[in-house]
């Protein structure tokens, strides 16, 4: 990994020194997170962790993954979803007998797991609408919905 330009100045990474400090203490003045990739660190133990369970009955809730995982629960669903829109088939239950996160292997469980997404689009789409219906009336010029779609939802 390279570590930050220290100047503050845009250089380009091959011109960046190699970080080879096996201990933070060895890097006066900087931060750790300033040198490491937060995300990179944390998506590997939540994909290996995730990959124990496979279809919907297996489903671990957040809670459980970031107790496992002694991560913040904030931080487990961000980077669950940073590896869903790399391509990894990640489902999530809100409802019946199986909550939580889990590997998607069939097209029922995919096609429950866009249900979930699409029901909290809605939700978003209709506070987006009350908001701009609220800003109309109050300031008088309409606003472009979040998408033009919308009405699809």
């Amino acid at each position: 990994m390279r570590a930050p330009c220290s100047s503050g100045s845009a250089r380009a990474a091959d011109d960046l020194p190699l970080f080879t400090a096996h201990n933070p203490a060895e890097l006066p003045g900087r931060d750790l997170l300033a040198v490491l990739d937060k995300s990179a660190i944390d998506v590997a133990p939540v994909l290996n962790a995730l990959r124990r369970y496979r279809g919907l009955d297996m489903a671990i809730t957040s809670e459980n993954l970031s107790r496992n995982l002694h991560m913040d629960g904030r931080r487990v669903r961000m980077v669950i979803a940073e590896l869903i829109e790399a391509g990894e088939l990640i489902g999530s239950s809100v409802s019946g007998d199986h909550l939580g996160y889990f590997m998607i292997e069939t097209e029922p469980e995919l096609e429950a797991t866009r249900a979930v997404l699409r029901s909290r689009a809605r939700k978003i789409f209709s506070r987006d609408a009350a908001l701009r219906k609220s800003w109309e009336r109050t300031h008088g010029n309409p606003l472009q919905p979040l998408l033009i779609q919308e009405a699809d939802w």
